[in-house]
């Protein structure tokens, strides 16, 4: 009850203090108005910052439970709670920050509603904050138990939970009040777009843990050029496509939008690996395509050409790679990790190929390949060194916690597991004290990412040549 009582009394107090600002002391004020967006801006950021805090946090509901525990109704309809509740980090950031109609009336009515659902059903999330089994950083081995305790201490996961909640309904009612943004019931084109946006949003940001409760492991086994794999392949074609040809004349803030949807998205389900299984070095991201999931988001908030070059070429190329070769359990298509698996590799290649396609950059030139090429060489002298030292401390102390298996390079069982001529090269290794590199497996590796970069780049600037060309021939006729 006092959860509810400082709830509810901190947003009318706030709310109202708003109110009666801006529409007496400060009536028709645009300096009123430009700082209250400054402030929300400021929200906004601390609101994200808190929720990918969060995830890291124990929680029991998001782990890989056992397949008795799943598919039987048991917490359903909570887990579609905290999905929905999750197009909040997706669409507050975007409605604050660009001005679109559409997001903005998700925001201001779809968030807020699953907002107050979500604040209703606080016991059952304290229950899942609090328990023992949740992990996160929790599942560090390292960590002292002061810490651990700590962290499913019921008083601090409830203050976190309100600020999150509270943030939550201020930031797109201020928005609406602050804005006068009012959904224009009289448009029938209003409704067309909300009733559209809204699925695609929904369903690009579903955690990981949701399709196990909903659907359960399911008896289709998810391995290396199964059905389930070559159907996922052909539906990256079909999707990246759909989206390119719908948005293709859309004007660059709405083609924006649409990839700001999905790299939040990814970040957000890349990073539920860490609250879902558990915290290691191994787990880092510091694979191509682990880093590709703030690379990619970095690039589109900085409007980098370097960053976004790296991930164009570096990224996506890891995706091919894990597209070929998929790291996977060949345990059932909705197990959290083949979830994580999907979602993370398909954001990975989406994202970057429809912002080369919508021209949110500009070419790719020569010196793009130059960068790409140093960047990719520092990336890997850094991760082999990294990797090594890791290995080393593993081996040591005898503590998992510290191996790691950057770029597929260090554990010769994971390695011939997906291709079994691999295990030769790893015979070959060089140890200085308690180092151990393996020059033969790491030499190939980097060759061959540098030889599918460069065909990569390649292929691109041949698109650029035929595009360029037909769209002289038409000129020409014209």
């Amino acid at each position: 009850m006092l959860f509810y009582i400082i709830l509810f009394s901190l947003l009318f107090i706030i709310l109202g203090t708003f109110i009666a600002l801006k529409f007496t002391k400060f009536k028709k004020s645009e300096k009123f108005t430009k700082v209250t967006n400054l402030i929300l801006k400021i929200a906004v950021v601390i609101y994200c910052v808190l929720v990918f805090i969060s995830i890291f946090l124990p929680d029991s509901f998001v782990l890989c439970l056992s397949s008795d525990e799943l598919g039987n109704g048991k917490d359903q309809a909570f887990a579609i709670l905290r999905w929905f509740n999750m197009v909040n980090f997706v669409v507050l950031p975007i409605a604050v920050f660009y001005k679109n109609r559409t997001i903005r009336n998700i925001a201001i009515s779809f968030g807020v509603i699953v907002s107050l659902v979500a604040i209703f059903y606080y016991p059952q999330f304290l229950e899942c904050f609090t328990s023992s089994a949740g992990r996160g950083l929790n599942s560090i081995s390292t960590l002292p138990e002061s810490i651990k305790n700590f962290l499913i201490n019921a008083d601090f996961r409830s203050i976190v939970f309100l600020i999150t909640c509270l943030l939550q309904l201020l930031i797109p009612l201020i928005l609406a009040i602050n804005e006068k943004h009012i959904f224009n019931f009289k448009n029938k084109k209003e409704y067309i777009n909300y009733f559209l946006v809204l699925p695609f949003v929904i369903l690009s940001c579903i955690p990981i843990y949701v399709p196990q409760y909903l659907f359960g492991y399911s008896n289709i086994i998810f391995s290396a050029f199964s059905t389930p794999h070559i159907l996922w392949i052909v539906g990256l074609f079909v999707v990246t496509t759909a989206l390119y040809f719908i948005f293709k004349k859309q004007d660059k803030s709405i083609k924006m939008v649409v990839l700001f949807v999905l790299a939040l998205s990814l970040f957000m389900q890349y990073n539920e690996m860490f609250g879902a299984i558990s915290i290691n070095l191994k787990r880092l991201p510091l694979q191509l395509c682990n880093i590709g999931a703030y690379l990619i988001l970095l690039s589109l908030i900085c409007q980098s050409k370097r960053l976004f070059n790296f991930t164009i070429i570096i990224n996506v190329v890891g995706v091919l790679f894990a597209l070929a070769m998929p790291d996977l359990d060949d345990k059932g298509l909705f197990n959290l990790y083949n979830m994580h698996f999907i979602l993370e590799h398909s954001n990975v290649l989406i994202v970057p190929v429809l912002a080369l396609c919508f021209q949110i950059f500009p070419r790719l030139d020569r010196f793009a390949l130059r960068d790409c090429l140093i960047g990719f060489t520092i990336y890997f002298i850094f991760v082999l060194i990294l990797g090594t030292i890791f290995n080393s401390i593993a081996l040591t102390t005898g503590n998992g916690f510290y191996e790691a298996n950057y770029l597929f390079m260090f554990d010769k069982a994971e390695a011939v597991g997906m291709l079994p001529f691999l295990s030769t090269l790893f015979d070959t290794t060089i140890k200085i004290g308690s180092l151990t590199f393996y020059p033969l497996i790491q030499g190939v590796v980097y060759a061959v990412f540098i030889l599918v970069c460069l065909n990569l780049y390649m292929a691109i600037r041949l698109i650029y040549i035929i595009k360029d060309k037909i769209f002289l021939n038409s000129k020409s006729l014209a």
